[in-house]
């Protein structure tokens, strides 16, 4: 407990024993010293929710750009509104594919 006791407090630390000391870290020591291992559980599943959401929201901007979504920059939810077969064609003519799978919908390989 000595490292999660040194972030909590401590709130300015950046590094601690030569390893950084990350954000999620940060918010994942605050919840174990408020409620325990249940807490620091909770706090770990909310993370790791946030991360998936933010993953599906890039995937859907990225597919509404690639189905030819809006040019100014603009990056709106918009995404569902894409044409499914114009996605479906933008794939095949990539010859690329995949799943996500937190979300299971397709993916397309920018390389």
């Amino acid at each position: 407990h000595y490292r999660k006791t040194m972030i909590t407090r401590i709130q300015t630390l950046t590094y601690l024993d030569d390893r950084p000391v990350f954000e999620n870290e940060k918010r994942c020591a605050l919840a174990w010293l408020r409620g325990g291992a249940q807490a620091e559980k909770e706090e770990r599943r909310r993370i790791q929710e946030e991360k998936a959401e933010n993953e599906r929201r890039n995937y859907l901007a990225m597919r509404s750009l690639l189905a030819g979504g809006e040019d100014n920059g603009n990056m709106t939810d918009g995404a569902e509104t894409a044409n499914e077969s114009d996605v479906d064609e933008l794939y095949a003519a990539a010859g690329v594919g995949g799943e996500n799978s937190v979300t299971q919908e397709r993916l397309v390989d920018l390389q």
